[in-house]
Formats: structure tokens, C-alpha cells, sequence
């Protein structure tokens, strides 16, 4: 048999109060407040700001380059060192479109993650806090990573 509780009471200090009576449960007949809030939010039916947008899209390049990205550059850099067929063999798997369309998509990754980075450096810095300079720079970082990896796409593909 267990030792009895202790009065709490005894333990909790004054200035605490404590309920050991149940909370009162509202008479019968009355009903709940009535609210018009949903009961779950569908978060693609809500439009972010543009400010926003980068944030998540910076979070979700920065998962990408991490977890996809660091393995597959680590086992191409690990494939042409290995043998010249290997290094033969990552030649023709490089010329393939799926492979190409992979590496556009994590070069945009990491040039919205750099160019994002910077623009979230300057928030910390206190440069561009206001919301019509944070929608501004959203824009630019967006146009930035966009235009850079098309430069840069269109210039590895000559």
C-alpha cells in the first residue's frame, strides 16, 4: 500500500492558489460560444507575403542542398576519382536530361540560398527591416537567384 499524499496545501506556497475543487461545468441548456474560426487551416489556400515566401523558399533550399545535394556531389566526386571507366561512366550519366534538370534545380538551391542568406544578414543587421524595403529586397532575391541560374545554366550548357 502506498504512503498517503500529503495535504498540498502544506507544500505549494500562499501567494499560489490551488483549485482541489473540480472547475464549475456550465449548466444544462447553455450553449458553447459560437465562433466562426475553421477547425484547420489548408495553409495553400493562404497567400503569404512575398517576404514570406522567400523565408520558406530559403528553409526548403537549405533542407535541399543539405540532404540530396552533399551526397550526390560527394558520390560524383567519388566516381571520377575512382577509375577512368567510372569517370567515363559520370560523363555520359552528367550528358543526361534528368541529371541536368537535378543539377539546375540545386544550382537555383544554392544561388536563392546564398543570395537569400545575404538579404536575411542585412535584416540582422538592421538594413531593410522596414516592410516596403522587405518587400523590395523579397523581389530582388527572388529575380537574383532567378536570373543567376539561368546566366549560369546558359553558360555551363555552351
Amino acid at each position: 500500500m502506498p504512503p498517503p499524499r500529503p495535504d498540498v496545501r502544506n507544500i505549494v506556497p500562499p501567494w499560489i492558489t490551488v483549485y482541489t475543487k473540480p472547475l464549475p461545468v456550465p449548466p444544462r441548456g447553455v450553449q458553447k460560444l459560437q465562433t466562426n474560426r475553421p477547425t484547420f487551416l489548408n495553409l495553400l489556400k493562404i497567400r503569404q507575403p512575398l517576404p514570406a515566401v522567400v523565408s520558406i523558399l530559403h528553409r526548403i533550399s537549405g533542407v535541399l542542398l543539405f540532404f540530396p545535394g552533399i551526397p550526390l556531389l560527394l558520390y560524383g566526386l567519388e566516381m571520377t576519382l575512382r577509375s577512368p571507366e567510372d569517370y567515363a561512366r559520370f560523363q555520359s550519366l552528367a550528358g543526361s536530361l534528368p541529371f541536368r534538370l537535378v543539377a539546375l534545380l540545386l544550382l537555383w538551391c544554392f544561388l536563392h540560398h546564398l543570395c537569400a542568406g545575404t538579404r536575411f544578414l542585412a535584416l540582422d543587421l538592421h538594413l531593410g527591416g522596414a516592410l516596403p524595403q522587405a518587400r523590395l529586397t523579397s523581389r530582388v532575391v527572388l529575380a537574383a537567384g532567378i536570373t543567376l541560374t539561368l546566366l549560369i545554366s546558359s553558360w555551363i550548357l555552351q
